[in-house]
């Protein structure tokens, strides 16, 4: 099964890689900054003081980390790229043989936001793929059954 070919703008990624960062670890975007403001108000000590601003500026950094911690995928999905299921892995293959294996099991949940598929990894990673890419009823259909709660991917979704 294929998919039709999408490209994605790096500034695009890196902001889908912004959010999907908040989103995940929202608990600790909040308290870090909290921190900083109790540190910046109370640390009599200029030390601490400059430890809370730096907390309180924390959250500003996001999108630049984003922007570095896409850069790998970025150069492959900032090329015309096509999504490929066979057997038990999805091959993202980009112009002049550029592209990435992901396994299926390596997939922890799939996620449907903003016109994306968000293939949420297991060591914390994400690959986005645009629904409108998604044109062969097979491959929408393995993607929209993972995507609903308590379903895992599996290689005999794809057979």
């Amino acid at each position: 099964m294929r998919s039709r070919p999408f490209q994605l703008a790096r500034a695009q990624l890196a902001w889908i890689a912004a959010e999907e960062y908040v989103r995940q670890f929202w608990w600790f975007a909040g308290v870090i900054p909290l921190f900083g403001i109790i540190a910046f108000a109370f640390g009599g000590q200029s030390l601490l003081r400059g430890i809370g601003l730096f907390a309180i500026l924390w959250p500003l950094t996001i999108p630049a980390r984003a922007a570095l911690a896409t850069d790998k995928v970025g150069k492959t999905l900032s090329t015309p790229t096509v999504l490929i299921a066979e057997g038990d892995s999805l091959y993202f293959q980009g112009e002049n043989g550029q592209g990435f294996r992901l396994r299926l099991d390596s997939v922890r949940q799939i996620v449907s936001r903003k016109g994306f598929y968000i293939l949420r990894l297991r060591r914390m990673g994400f690959v986005p793929v645009p629904e409108s890419a998604l044109e062969e009823p097979k491959l929408r259909e393995l993607f929209e059954h993972v995507a609903t709660p308590g379903q895992r991917p599996s290689s005999s979704a794809i057979s």
